[in-house]
């Protein structure tokens, strides 16, 4: 019998799940009887033992991933680079195509300080397209954001003021 971690609440579906570690998670109604969820799993073994295997290799590759000051990277398909500076403060030149990163900084720091960067340049961008489809649809967006989404990928929304 498979391991896994299962979680009942006040729903009507079953979900499994495979973490980046590749336990299950199992996410149940209260009343779903446990012989079926293991006769599910059973059923799917092969398929859930290869995707566990995918996401594992994905998440070392994912883990391992370092960036340092000789690394380059893509902006909009264009090569960047990654320039040490004394500054305490990191920035982006988009003329030089360089990212500005305190000598300091350690890998990790690099890499996190490199995700915040690249959401300031997409904000820039989508503000710049935002603004010019709203002129030719004649709306005004109320606002722009970008994070780091896992599940949920660019979505809009409408309101509609009643007269």
């Amino acid at each position: 019998m498979t391991q896994y971690k299962l979680i009942q609440s006040k729903r009507k579906t079953l979900t499994i799940k495979i973490l980046e570690d590749a336990t299950l998670e199992v996410r149940a109604p209260f009343n779903f009887p446990p012989e079926e969820i293991d006769k599910i799993i059973d059923s799917n073994k092969e398929k859930i033992n290869e995707k566990s295997k995918a996401i594992l290799k994905k998440h070392k590759l994912k883990k391992s991933f370092k960036l340092d000051f000789k690394s380059q990277l893509l902006v909009r398909g264009k090569t960047n680079f990654i320039k040490a500076i004394n500054d305490k403060k990191p920035y982006y030149n988009e003329d030089e195509k360089t990212f500005f990163i305190p000598k300091d900084f350690d890998s990790i720091t690099i890499k996190k300080t490199l995700i915040e960067l690249y959401k300031l340049i997409a904000k820039s961008y989508f503000i710049k397209r935002v603004n010019y489809f709203k002129e030719i649809m004649d709306l005004e967006p109320s606002n722009v954001k970008v994070n780091s989404a896992k599940k949920r990928w660019g979505s809009c929304g409408i309101d509609i003021l009643s007269d």
